[in-house]
C-alpha cells in the first residue's frame, strides 16, 4: 500500500466507523498490510487483496461482544464467531477501489 492509498483508506475508516481518531501505520514487514489503531491500541489489521485481478482491501478486527455494523443504512461487513461458546467475534469488510474515491 502505497501513502495516498492509506490515507484513503483512513478517511473511508473514520467516516464508516463515525471515529477521527483512527490511525492506519503501514507494517514494516509487509508493505501489503497495515495496522489500524485507536490512540495506541492496534484494533484491527488491513490488507491488499489483488487475488481476483482488482484491487481491494481486507479488514480484520476482533470484537469481544456480537454486534451489528451498519453505517447509514449501508452493509460493512460479516460479524464471525471465533469459537462455539460466542465468547469473541471477527469483523470482516472487503473495501473496494471505487469505496476509497472522494464522495
Amino acid at each position: 500500500m502505497d501513502k495516498v492509498e492509506l490515507k484513503k483508506l483512513q478517511e473511508f475508516l473514520r467516516r464508516s466507523l463515525g471515529n477521527e481518531d483512527i490511525r492506519l501505520t503501514p507494517d514494516a514487514k509487509n508493505p501489503d498490510n497495515a495496522a489500524v489503531t485507536l490512540g495506541e491500541r492496534k484494533i484491527a489489521e488491513i490488507s491488499v487483496d489483488d487475488e481476483d485481478g482488482d484491487r481491494s482491501f481486507a479488514f480484520e478486527m476482533k470484537i469481544p461482544v456480537g454486534r451489528e455494523v451498519n453505517s447509514d443504512g449501508e452493509f460493512l461487513g460479516v460479524i464471525s464467531a471465533d469459537d462455539p461458546k460466542l465468547q469473541s467475534f471477527t469483523l470482516q469488510i472487503a473495501i473496494l477501489d471505487f469505496d476509497l474515491e472522494d464522495q
